[in-house]
């Protein structure tokens, strides 16, 4: 696809803005989204994960939001792209966190 090859060029060249056009264009998603990731548009990532339900861009913002501690809506995301055992894993750290936070008041 001419689109997704002129969007992948327009991103190596750092012409992000120019190259979410394209990856739209193209039906890139999971491009899409890292693009939207890298310019701190997460709102509009997650809209275009809603919209699509495209396993690899919601997989790839909900990792993008577990490093940024959105571990909320990182699992449900992870659970959309059926990364079951990455949002299991996640749901264990919180446990594991949250009994360490009752056992520290005690």
């Amino acid at each position: 696809n001419i689109k997704s090859w002129w969007a992948k060029t327009l991103e190596a060249q750092g012409r992000l803005e120019e190259a979410k056009t394209y990856y739209s264009d193209s039906k890139d998603y999971l491009s899409l989204v890292r693009v939207l990731c890298c310019l701190g548009e997460e709102s509009e990532a997650e809209t275009i994960c809603n919209e699509t339900d495209d396993p690899g861009a919601c997989h790839h913002l909900g990792n993008h939001l577990k490093l940024k501690g959105c571990i909320d809506q990182a699992i449900r995301l992870l659970t959309r792209a059926k990364a079951y055992s990455s949002a299991i894993r996640l749901c264990k750290v919180i446990k594991s966190n949250h009994h360490n936070i009752i056992n520290t008041k005690k």
